[in-house]
């Protein structure tokens, strides 16, 4: 419910296949952040470090996803972290489906007239046609967190006589 009210507030564009996307990209973004969770619960001895793991891991997502430094603007050396990072491909799906393909003019002051879809393909490198590809790197996440999980609950006892 939250989804559908979300997405036709915002002013997303009204076509079918961008809505069922943007449904598709909630559902395993919070699908693959269950499964980390779960993940870190079986290979941390304690609540607390799996807690502390989280958030830590969390934070440098957030950081390295290319919102606030874009992957073009991003230093050499510092671009790995933005292309390991999940979040930079849930924003870049979802960015991609909604904006990078838009034809609606953007003004800005002292400059040439440019659409939102150039401007976000210029500015952030986002290509409208790699969405997809986004859905399948998420998709790796979630059975990469679950497979180390089922593994890690094979291997790793913190149980104490």
């Amino acid at each position: 419910v939250m989804v559908v009210l979300t997405y036709w507030m915002v002013g997303f564009q009204p076509i079918a296949w961008k809505f069922f996307y943007f449904l598709l990209m909630f559902f395993i973004s919070v699908t693959m952040y269950t499964f980390l969770g779960q993940c870190l619960v079986i290979i941390c001895p304690n609540q607390l470090l799996a807690q502390l793991l989280a958030a830590f891991s969390n934070q440098m997502w957030t950081i390295f996803n290319g919102f606030l430094v874009p992957y073009p603007q991003t230093p050499v050396g510092w671009q790995w972290m933005s292309r390991i990072s999940p979040t930079t491909w849930i924003l870049y799906g979802l960015a991609g489906t909604q904006l990078a393909d838009s034809d609606v003019p953007l003004d800005q002051p002292g400059a040439s007239t440019v659409t939102i879809g150039e401007y976000v393909q210029s500015f952030w490198g986002y290509d409208p046609g790699f969405s997809w590809w986004c859905i399948l790197i998420v998709f790796a996440y979630i059975v990469f967190f679950r497979a180390v999980a089922v593994i890690a609950l094979t291997y790793i006892s913190f149980n104490k006589r």
